[in-house]
């Protein structure tokens, strides 16, 4: 007799690896890959319950293998699947329910068939994906979001269910879950798939052949592995990697690797804070080949050899001491570059990539590189020399999870990324060394060699220390630019330089350019200047050298990395000499011409970001002292730093020291500040400054010229702004009664309404998590709730003053529920400055009271009674109070702010903004004023009056359609009244 013993685990499944039929009735019949519920067992035979078809019975056990399964269990309702949980268990529950009505599809031949198909072969390949364990974290999050997407837009296009999910993804238990929580969660779920579904439009979706497009990341991050660079150098060299626009415009900082390599392992970089438009622009690979030797190179063979990369180590640098003797010039070699925009798309991190290299001979490298871009005149497309990279483009940035992708540097894109959130303290310049033009000098009958040498200094010329703000970027991945991202950055580029032939010399110079950073008093800034975002800061920049060549075009980038206040007091110094093949001769050459550039201007603003044509001084080496350039690095900024500068007469001489002017000649340098902190707008200064024009009387016309600064530039420092409005509106003291369009609170507010509306607007809404941060975390004024409150019913009682006046009411409540959360969170604080020293959770939630509010309140009505002049206002007022509202609640008593939004409702005429005044009733009731019974009775019972105002408005209606017998002129309107 056969005993059937009963399993000790009730939740044991298995996965039927056979088919098995029997004709038996008390088998259970099995297809490959069906689960079943194991219940009983003998020495050969399982008794169990298929979860496909619900049915009972015996099989053999070498027919099936037991399997960890993850099941969800929903009131009777069982589902199990096996390979793992999370999507991959939401994958294979629901694939098993499409089946059954994709074979339906397939019967009707419905034309909905094609596109489920696609989608559940896509869904097959994201589920392997994910139950593979070797995905990173960044990649397992962007398959769970495509996965989702692919579900819900398939359950939709079946007609079935919609599955309710958290923001994060996980799915809601119905029986766990109140109705109303539980509405409010299908509603944002219906919402999230909508946009979800218009940003896949024309982006190529699950129909498309894809496994489907969830809306686009605002941040990107390529990540570059080098293998190997094919190039017979002949001595050492730097590979200066960066990405640049279809333009040839650089995009990156650049990243440095040094070659020959003393090891064969690949290199790692990363590009980050890359747009959302990576994708769509066409984007180069460019490798500038910098070859590190004599001016003549040696046994120079280009034919293939094979060298590995090496990652820079140490205070060495392509820039940073090359100009130390003749051994070591920086001499342009070659670029190599490729067309990645089809790698970035398509996503293939395996597959290498060939960069191909191009020898740099008669022209410089910009030219060579616009014409690799254009391809033009290139002798050879087929290329076997170049660089062999392997690309993968990760959404984020470097600050969310480490350990992805290892890296060996990571560099920033020129300029800040689209999303700045409060505590970015970022602040950088960067300068571009353009061009030059330098005359011939000292005897020379030929051009010569020329080194120009950048140093950041303060006024006195000393180097400035090493910024404690720079600091070498982690290899990490996140999707939003974090607070302590500490940045004060300028980044410098060299164009091009025009020099003429001085001193009898007859041929061109071999012109190396040295930039340096100094002080007042012209003493070197040491550690302030990056040449790549993987190397240690340096304390100058050298340039290319280019051989007999007066007018030189460099177009080469460092970034200079100082904190604020060393910023305000340092200046750019550009020290030019030849470069000769002769090493005795180059000892002995010393810095010919200075040029200088402030890194601030006269009113307290930075630089601006453009082309600056320098002057050139030629400096007088024979003049006594033993430190002429400190000297020449101080007394510079007595003199016109750029030639727009000069004043009439200065082509006849211009003498300062050391230094004597040379009209002829001149260097093009560009520059482009990356700063959180130091504005180049004199609008925003002049509210940042505002005790300054305070006292001048001058506040007044700073805040009107607010209103007119670009958007672009007050989402850019959004929080220091913010932050200063309030402070005006706190500590200027005037009559809050007799409140006029001059005055400093309604100027004041005019600034919020203009900064605070601008994270309404589409092409600015990724800003909104800033605001929102700004408001919860940094803003701390406990007095301004009553001055806001005051002038934001001052606002809606002075609708009847115009045109003007009507523009910034409907912009105040189009901010509303912005204005109410800055009031909710001033009115905490003050209640949290009230509260003992012993209760230190008092701030976290303090129960404040703000009997103001209810000044507001009662304008909204009196707004509400307006006649048709205040139309589109009272709509905007409808339509965004019931958003305010879940913020005001935290000050107000919920009663009473209940029945001040019934009586507003019922302010309006009747007949006017029937809809609009239906809609907010329902916000109202979906919203915590219904949680409330008490507060939940007046806006429960108001939509049944307006109902029924409305039925009698269209009985009314009905009853003269049918007097007039039909008579319907189709050219006529009609309009219940």
């Amino acid at each position: 007799m056969t005993v059937w013993k009963k399993l000790e685990n009730e939740e044991c499944y298995a996965v039927a690896v056979y088919n098995y039929t029997s004709s038996s009735p008390a088998h259970l019949q099995l297809e490959v890959g069906e689960l079943v519920h194991l219940r009983r067992e003998t020495r050969d035979w399982y008794w169990g319950t298929s979860l496909r078809r619900d049915n009972s019975g015996a099989f053999p056990k070498s027919y099936v293998v037991v399997r960890d399964c993850t099941v969800d269990r929903c009131g009777d309702t069982v589902v199990a699947s096996a390979g793992g949980g999370g999507v991959v268990h939401d994958i294979a529950v629901t694939l098993r329910e499409w089946l059954k009505d994709w074979k339906k599809l397939y019967i009707t031949n419905d034309e909905r068939f094609k596109f489920m198909e696609v989608s559940m072969r896509a869904l097959l390949e994201l589920r392997a994906q994910a139950a593979s364990s070797a995905l990173p974290q960044d990649q397992l999050r962007k398959v769970s979001r495509t996965a989702i997407f692919t579900i819900d837009k398939g359950n939709r296009t079946l007609g079935m269910e919609l599955a309710v999910r958290t923001p994060s993804g996980q799915l809601v238990d119905p029986l766990s879950t109140s109705t109303y929580k539980l509405n409010a969660l299908h509603d944002e779920a219906n919402a999230r798939l909508d946009k979800n579904m218009e940003n896949a439009t024309g982006a190529g979706g699950v129909g498309s052949g894809g496994g489907g497009v969830v809306p686009g990341v605002r941040t990107h991050s390529l990540a570059v592995r080098v293998h190997n660079f094919v190039c017979r150098v002949g001595g050492g060299a730097e590979l200066l990697l960066a990405l640049h626009d279809a333009a040839g415009a650089q995009l990156t900082e650049p990243l440095l690797l040094r070659c020959p390599a003393h090891h064969l392992a690949p290199a790692h970089l990363l590009f980050t804070d890359l747009g959302s438009d990576i994708k769509k622009e066409k984007v180069f690979l460019v490798c500038n080949v910098v070859r590190i030797g004599s001016m003549e190179p040696q046994n120079v063979d280009h034919r293939r050899s094979s060298v590995a990369p090496q990652m820079p180590v140490g205070g060495g640098n392509g820039g940073g001491s090359g100009g130390s003797g003749a051994g070591r010039m920086r001499r342009p070699f070659g670029v190599a570059a490729a067309d990645i925009t089809r790698w970035l798309a398509a996503d293939c991190p395996d597959k290498e990539l060939q960069v191909p290299f191009y020898p740099c001979e008669k022209e410089n490298m910009e030219t060579l590189l616009k014409k690799i871009i254009s391809n033009r005149e290139l002798k050879d497309t087929k290329n076997p020399l170049g660089l062999w990279v392997s690309l993968q483009l990760v959404e984020g940035d470097i600050k969310q999870e480490s350990g992805h992708v290892p890296s060996g540097g990571a560099a920033r894109k020129l300029g800040l990324p689209e999303v700045v959130l409060p505590g970015d303290a970022r602040n950088e310049l960067y300068v571009t060394l353009c061009a030059g033009a330098y005359s011939r000098g000292g005897g020379k009958s030929s051009e010569r060699n020329i080194e120009l040498t950048a140093r950041l200094v303060d006024r006195r010329g000393r180097l400035l220390p090493v910024s404690t703000l720079c600091t070498s970027c982690k290899y990490t991945v996140h999707k939003l630019v974090l607070p302590g991202d500490a940045r004060n950055e300028l980044y410098v580029t060299l164009c091009a330089g025009a020099y003429s032939r001085g001193g009898g010399k007859s041929s061109e110079r071999n012109i190396e350019l040295t930039a340096r950073l100094v002080d007042r008093r012209g003493r070197l800034l040491p550690g302030v200047i990056s040449i790549s975002a993987n190397t240690p800061l340096v304390d100058e920049y050298t340039s290319l050298v280019y051989y007999h060549e007066d007018r030189p075009r460099w177009q080469e980038i460092f970034k200079v990395c100082l904190d604020i206040e060393t910023f305000k007091e340092a200046h750019i110094v550009f020290l030019c000499r030849h470069r000769s093949s002769n090493e005795a001769k180059d000892r002995a050459e010393k810095y010919f011409a200075l040029s200088y550039l402030r890194l601030m201007q006269r009113e307290g603003t930075t630089t601006p970001d453009m082309q600056h044509n320098l002057c050139v001084y030629k400096i007088d080496n024979k003049r006594s002292g033993s430190d002429v350039e400190t000297e020449a690095a101080a007394v510079c900024l007595g003199l016109p730093s750029r030639r727009d500068e000069l004043p009439a007469g200065a082509e006849k001489g211009l003498t300062r020291g050391p230094l004597s002017l040379v009209y002829r000649d001149s260097l093009t340098v560009a520059t482009k500040l990356c700063s959180t902190k130091l504005t180049q707008r004199e609008e925003i200064l002049g509210v940042l400054k505002w005790n300054t024009h305070y006292a001048a009387g001058t506040l007044r016309t700073a805040l009107q010229r607010l209103l007119l600064v670009p958007s672009e530039e007050l989402v850019k420092f959004l929080q220091d702004i913010l932050d200063a409005l309030f402070n005006i509106l706190t500590q200027v003291e005037e009559d809050e009664e007799g409140y006029t369009e001059q005055s400093y609170g309604v100027l004041v507010f005019e600034c919020l309404l203009r900064v605070i509306s601008l994270v309404a607007d589409h092409k600015f809404q990724h800003f909104q998590p800033v605001l929102h941060v700004y408001i919860d975390e940094s803003f701390c004024d406990a007095l301004a709730y009553e001055k806001l409150i005051s002038v934001m019913s001052w606002a809606v009682r002075a609708a009847e003053r115009g045109e003007a006046a009507l523009k910034r009411l409907l912009l105040c409540m189009k901010c509303l529920e912005n204005l109410t959360r800055l009031v909710v969170r001033s009115a905490q604080l003050q209640a949290a400055l009230a509260q003992p020293s012993h209760a230190p959770r008092a701030i976290q939630a303090p129960r404040a009271e703000c009997p103001q509010l209810e000044e507001f309140l009662e304008a909204l009505v009196w707004l509400m009674r307006c006649g048709d002049h205040a139309l589109t206002c009272q709509g905007s007022a409808l339509k965004y109070l019931p958003h305010a509202i879940p913020h005001a609640i935290k000050i107000f008593p919920e009663v009473e702010l209940s029945a001040y939004c019934v009586m507003a409702l019922d302010a309006l005429p009747l007949g006017r903004l029937s809809k609009q005044r239906l809609l907010a009733l329902l916000e109202l009731a979906r919203g915590p004023l219904a949680r409330e019974p008490a507060a939940a009775r007046a806006p429960v019972a108001a939509p049944r009056r307006h109902a029924a105002g409305a039925a009698a408005r269209l009985s009314r209606g009905l009853a003269i359609l049918f007097k007039n017998k039909f008579k319907f002129n189709p050219k006529s309107s009609f309009r219940l009244v």
